[in-house]
């Protein structure tokens, strides 16, 4: 029986455009469902009267020999994004010091090794057992195979059920050195006495190596790439389309019906949405499994924000120097242990975050990281919570409220609006060094022909991150058609 499309991918975050235009560039007829007016989930833009501002994504590795360059050579559009350097990987504050981590691995050796003399040959010896692991991950994907690497399976085996924290003092003695390592926590969301070894080292490891970019024009362009990259090999992509249910006929999907009456069939389905709303509303019921509800039930996920979308009467970098600067007011385990309270009265970190691209250099966001169960009303807490916000904000920068001209704010609620990720989960699910925590979801459901692309699959949340689970889960279908 023919099929209106080979594949459908559901979502259109970069994790689903990734995996449909590596099928469309297969020769695949590929259908992307968006149900928002706008694709490309957290990398889309948005205006304010003359500032420009970026909902959630400030910095990706796009060096030019790097895994992303990589892939949108691959895709015959890499020409349609420009980048540009941030001046660091990051920029960490404490009471009593700070210090501003280099972009490229052999700076940071440098840096660290003139500024930490005494641990030169420790951080050499870390170093020479990180980039091996880079090397190691990345390599299959490179040569577009799944087969894990020896050294890649060593390194999950020696660490597994380890947290980042117990690594990192294993190489460093220095207190000051390893809370600068530490400080990366607020790229993957759990602190790290809680994190898994292997996402936080390719965390740090992968900035090390591509660096640390912004895209000119805004990182939704990265989006407009993708999609171009599908429809160019003859494949759509549909904005105001959400799916309310997958009809499975056989055992298999069969067919994606929208909230609009319209339906579409294909031989593959592609879920780049929460997987809470995969496996407990659009898999109908008779379809559902028992097993892989009770592992949603045992996974959880991250964390959310509130974020302060700040238009400024002067230039960002007066104030903030980096384009990720992260401000801590605890130490990490009081931090997150606040955070899974969801107690919400006191301001213990923020995130100040600014790209160096000319139209948003008037602009900063700053984030605090917050549950949503900690409000059962955003609409109204979001504001209060934005005054305590600034409030700590301005002990960090002095005369911040003086230069606003412009504040909007978005909550977990918003998030989860506008995107559709369970509590407004900003990296999938929770990054824990537990051994189930650590495992996700993979690429295959229990329909066979159904599969899961983005954040809440492997390796975790970030641009690097989603684009390669991405890519994976379409040489994962590829390989089994």
């Amino acid at each position: 029986m023919d099929r209106d499309f080979d594949a459908i991918v559901i979502g259109s975050g970069i994790g689903g455009l990734t995996c449909g235009a590596f099928l469309a560039r297969s020769g695949m007829k590929v259908l992307v469902l968006e149900k928002h007016i706008r694709i490309g989930g957290y990398s889309h833009c948005f205006k304010r009267k003359q500032f420009r501002f970026e909902s959630a994504i400030h910095s990706i590795p796009m060096g030019k020999d790097g895994l992303i360059m990589h892939l949108l050579k691959q895709l015959g559009v890499e020409n349609s994004i420009t980048t540009e350097e941030h001046k660091s990987m990051y920029q960490s504050r404490w009471s009593d010091f700070s210090y501003s981590m280099p972009v490229w691995y052999h700076q940071i050796i440098e840096k660290l090794g003139e500024d930490f003399p005494h641990q030169r040959s420790n951080l050499m010896k870390m170093f020479d057992e990180m980039r091996p692991f880079y090397e190691s991950f990345i390599s299959p994907a490179r040569a577009g195979s799944l087969v894990e690497t020896d050294h890649y399976r060593s390194f999950i085996s020696s660490y597994q059920n380890r947290n980042f924290k117990s690594y990192i003092d294993s190489y460093i003695e220095d207190e000051k050195l390893r809370r600068i390592f530490y400080s990366q926590w607020f790229f993957g969301g759990t602190p790290p006495s809680n994190a898994p070894v292997a996402f936080y080292v390719l965390m740090f490891i992968v900035h090390a190596i591509e660096g640390s970019h912004f895209i000119v024009g805004g990182f939704d362009k990265l989006a407009t790439a993708l999609a171009s990259a599908i429809t160019s090999s003859g494949g759509e992509v549909r904005t105001r389309s959400e799916v309310k249910e997958i009809k499975i006929e056989g055992g298999r999907a069969h067919t994606a019906c929208l909230t609009n009456g319209d339906s579409f069939s294909a031989d593959y389905f592609v879920s780049n949405i929460s997987p809470y709303i995969l496996h407990r509303e659009i898999i109908t019921q008779e379809s559902r499994n028992k097993i892989w509800l009770r592992r949603l039930n045992n996974l959880n996920p991250s964390i959310s924000c509130v974020a302060l979308y700040i238009g400024l009467d002067t230039f960002t970098s007066e104030f903030v120097p980096s384009g990720v600067f992260n401000w801590f007011g605890d130490s990490d385990d009081s931090i997150f242990e606040r955070i899974q309270s969801g107690k919400l009265d006191k301001i213990d970190h923020l995130i100040f975050l600014h790209p160096s691209d000319s139209a948003e250099e008037k602009t900063l966001t700053i984030l605090n990281f917050v549950k949503k169960s900690a409000s059962e009303d955003w609409k109204t807490e979001k504001n209060i919570h934005a005054e305590r916000m600034l409030t700590e904000a301005e002990k960090v920068i002095p005369g911040l409220r003086k230069h606003i001209s412009l504040m909007e704010i978005g909550s977990p609620s918003t998030f989860e609006r506008y995107t559709a990720n369970t509590g407004g989960a900003i990296y999938g699910f929770e990054n824990t060094s537990h051994i189930y925590g650590e495992a996700k979801l993979p690429f295959k459901t229990h329909i066979p022909n159904l599969f899961q692309a983005g954040h809440w699959g492997k390796p975790g949340g970030g641009i690097w991150n989603t684009m390669y689970n991405g890519y994976t889960a379409a040489l994962t279908m590829l390989k089994s058609n």
